[in-house]
């Protein structure tokens, strides 16, 4: 062999596992759409790489990840046909062409097919490690016409298979396309937006509900973008998450929250608490306690008006860090709440080693409360739970009266939701909480 030719070969293949790479991946593609376009057929490609693969090299080495690396295509090169359609594009992640592949339905078996090669788990240095995979698929020509826009498309797809947790498969929709951008601008500009304080605050008010009384109030974050408008939280918490952002974001919602309730205190108006989520990034924080604390010091105020609010969900990692850091705050006199009781998965387990202060049962039972028999019962007995355990409890997502006059009959006693109040704004909380109470709109 020509050193040319030998200079050429080497520049198509990938040194770790011999496998054709991004380069070679190109050519062979640009080939492919030569031949399906000529023939007017159509064919598939799909992308996928692992789930939390960067943990595996922090925490076991960059050792492990080579060999795992070698053994996943050890498995997927036995499972394939045509073993030159696979390829190794960078890092983790690998692309299969599926040239022979004309409809969707064949496409879909084999992804299925891929994904089933993972639920064995690989052994390496006789250590049995499961890995879950998350897939992108595109179709030519019903998905771009030329390499660029394939690819694009396929990155798009593959990017919100991972944004929504990963472990699954999806194929490319147009919509990914309006998503991918919006989700792409909200990730770059979101470190400027904290910097520069472009979120607005909304408060959400707790009534007791025999009396209509404001107890409480829960701090609830929105982004004002300068391009798409008002953006909810579900579009950017998540981004905020993965960057750590969520720690400096957190930090200017809870000043925001002391500089207003040190205006409502200024004002006059009954004593309430205010309520602030705060995720599961933020829980893992070394510095938690210490970090609310502090900022409460900065404005001079007492803790106990504070809720630190958590969803069931968020509490499943570290638990042990989450029930000492708990009971700091409890010792500071701040309240403790659990979101979004009973969608968990150890309900139970939390009340035992948390020591909340506070549950809110989740909207999705509220919802069919007065329609659905074990809704009903299932509330029911949440309320006698928390009545035992000397709970506060809170029923979240009352929409109409109905709903209200189950939890009345119940003796739940409070409740939060639009049929009282949707999420409002400063200007307009101030004159509800000037009045004290907050009534039902039956």
């Amino acid at each position: 062999m020509s050193i040319k030719r030998y200079v050429l070969k080497n520049l198509n293949i990938d040194h770790l596992t011999q496998l054709p790479n991004r380069r070679a991946f190109i050519k062979k593609l640009n080939k492919e759409i030569d031949i399906a376009k000529n023939n007017q057929t159509k064919f598939f490609i799909i992308s996928f790489n692992l789930d939390h693969f960067k943990e595996i090299n922090h925490n076991l080495g960059i050792q492990w990840g080579d060999q795992l690396i070698f053994k996943i295509r050890d498995r997927i090169l036995e499972y394939l046909e045509d073993k030159k359609s696979l390829f190794r594009i960078q890092g983790d992640e690998f692309v299969v062409i599926l040239s022979n592949t004309c409809n969707i339905e064949e496409c879909e078996k084999k992804i299925n097919d891929i994904m089933d090669l993972f639920k064995k788990p690989f052994i390496i240095n006789s250590h049995e490690l499961y890995i879950k995979i998350s897939i992108g698929a595109a179709a030519y020509p019903d998905d771009g016409e030329d390499t660029d826009s394939l690819l694009k498309h396929l990155d798009i797809t593959l990017t919100t298979v991972k944004s929504q947790g990963g472990n699954h498969y999806q194929f490319y929709s147009k919509d990914m396309n309006a998503n991918g951008y919006k989700q792409f601008i909200l990730r770059n500009d979101l470190e400027k937006a904290i910097q520069e304080e472009q979120f607005i605050v909304y408060y959400q008010p707790l009534v007791e509900i025999d009396t209509n009384k404001i107890i409480s109030v829960e701090a609830l974050i929105r982004w004002n973008h300068p391009k798409f408008g008002m953006v909810f939280p579900s579009d950017f918490i998540s981004i905020a998450e993965a960057s750590k952002l969520i720690i400096p974001l957190g930090e200017w919602i809870l000043r925001a929250v002391c500089k207003d309730y040190i205006r409502w205190k200024q004002l006059g108006f009954p004593e309430i608490k205010i309520a602030v989520n705060f995720s599961g990034v933020q829980l893992q924080q070394i510095d938690l306690v210490e970090s609310i604390k502090a900022i409460l010091d900065e404005y001079g105020l007492n803790p106990s008006f504070l809720i630190v609010e958590a969803t069931e969900s968020v509490l499943l990692q570290n638990t042990e860090k989450v029930v000492k850091d708990f009971e700091q705050l409890k010792a500071m006199e701040i309240k403790v709440a659990i979101d979004d009781f009973g969608m968990g998965y150890s309900s139970l387990y939390y009340l035992k080693h948390l020591k909340s202060d506070i549950i809110k049962i989740d909207r999705e039972f509220i919802k069919d409360l007065n329609t659905d028999l074990i809704c009903s019962h299932i509330v029911r007995n949440i309320v006698s739970l928390s009545k035992d355990l000397k709970l506060s409890l809170v029923a979240e997502g009352i929409e109409n009266k109905e709903q209200l006059n189950c939890l009345r009959e119940m003796n739940c006693k409070f409740g939060q939701g639009y049929l009282y109040s949707r999420p409002i704004l400063v200007k307009e909380l101030e004159a509800v909480l000037k009045m004290g109470i907050c009534i039902p709109a039956v």
